[in-house]
């Protein structure tokens, strides 16, 4: 009796023959072309089926055995509960390769991440060889982009290194659970759990940063969050009214899970308003707009509770003593530092120092390595 072997995987999948999928409302999905086959660790890739002689040859006859012998190529494996199936034994992407279906850990994206790719999710590390193109994402374990972010996304669970630079444009989101290395940056919004790394300028970008921010170039104009320490080597700040800030001594993720809550308050209040202004208008209006005010209101009260128990946890983790602006280059009048509580205008021009917390106010020293 001959053997089928089952897949649970496209066996004939092509990167370079994708189309768009079709969403529910008959549109067809440019951005989500399903560019890779996604397996984790002890994922079910192929089975053995036995079938009868007249059935066989209504089977693809490629996938015809005489024995059970799986195609086994690298980081596949029997399931030793069954040894009819043929298992992931790590996570990746499968494919067939030489006739062997083989799992591979780290997936190459060997040109830009576009209308020709769509977005791009991997379970494990990417290296995406170009840039990064406008409205498009890129997700993984971690993330290499030789080329730039342009106005797109990326989002990886340990680090993301782009070896280009980040050009937001005001929509450009870098989000890593631990560090983000990046040439240069403007106009972005950019995350990391612990470190942000920045080789040469950051301008007019916003950053949280959960342990250090080090940028090499200039840092003008923007935000920045971190937790303990920020060093600026090349300028701190720029001319005229540009403004730049830094913020330290409290929980970077926290503020940003408190400025999204700010951002639902501000919706909320607008649509009450709306809300109110139609209920002016007579009283038909108002009985048919007050379940709806007093929905806005309720979760209005909601939003502002969250806000609360958020900075509740903020304060808890205050470690203000041990926060420092390093700054050896030259500190322009017009920044701002907070560290905790303590705010700090910047009214002359320095260079070679550095900001600590002392006595709840913030101490201007020099040298910048103290």
């Amino acid at each position: 009796m001959p053997y089928y072997l089952k897949h649970h995987f496209d066996p004939d999948f092509n990167h370079l023959k994708l189309a768009p999928s079709e969403r529910e409302d008959g549109r067809l999905d440019h951005y989500n072309l399903n560019y890779v086959q996604n397996v984790l660790k002890g994922d079910l890739l192929a089975e053995w089926v036995e079938v009868p002689e007249a059935d066989a040859s209504e089977l693809d006859q490629r996938f015809i055995y005489p024995k059970k012998l799986f195609p086994k190529g690298f980081r596949v494996e029997a399931d030793p509960e069954n040894p009819d199936r043929l298992l992931a034994a790590d996570d990746g992407y499968v494919f067939y390769d030489a006739g062997l279906i083989r799992v591979k850990k780290l997936l190459n994206v060997r040109q830009d991440v576009d209308f020709s790719t769509g977005n791009v999710s991997f379970v494990s590390n990417m290296v995406v060889h170009g840039s990064v193109m406008p409205g498009f994402k890129v997700q993984a374990k971690n993330v290499l982009v030789r080329g730039n972010v342009d106005a797109g996304t990326v989002t990886a669970l340990e680090s993301i290194v782009c070896e280009g630079g980040v050009k937001g444009g005001g929509k450009g989101f870098l989000d890593a659970g631990k560090t983000v290395k990046l040439n240069w940056c403007e106009r972005a919004l950019v995350h990391a759990g612990l470190n942000v790394l920045i080789d040469a300028h950051c301008l007019h970008s916003r950053l949280y940063a959960g342990r250090r921010l080090h940028v090499r170039g200039r840092f003008m104009g923007g935000t920045a969050f971190c937790h303990d320490f920020v060093c600026v080597e090349g300028g701190l700040g720029g001319p005229g009214e540009v403004e730049t800030q830094l913020v330290l001594g409290y929980n970077p993720r926290l503020l940003y899970k408190d400025r999204l809550v700010i951002y639902s308050l501000r919706a909320l209040a607008e649509r009450l308003r709306q809300y109110e202004m139609q209920a002016g208008r007579g009283k038909a209006a108002a009985e048919e707009y007050a379940p709806l005010m007093e929905d806005c209101r309720v979760r209005m009260r909601t939003y502002e509770d969250a806000r609360k128990r958020i900075w509740e946890r903020i304060t808890a983790g205050e470690r203000l003593d041990s926060c420092r602006v390093i700054a050896p280059g030259r500190v322009m009048p017009g920044v701002e530092i907070s560290i905790g509580p303590a705010y700090l205008f910047v009214d002359q021009e320095y260079e070679n120092v550095h900001f600590r917390y002392e006595d709840g106010e913030i101490i201007v020293g020099s040298p910048a390595l103290a």
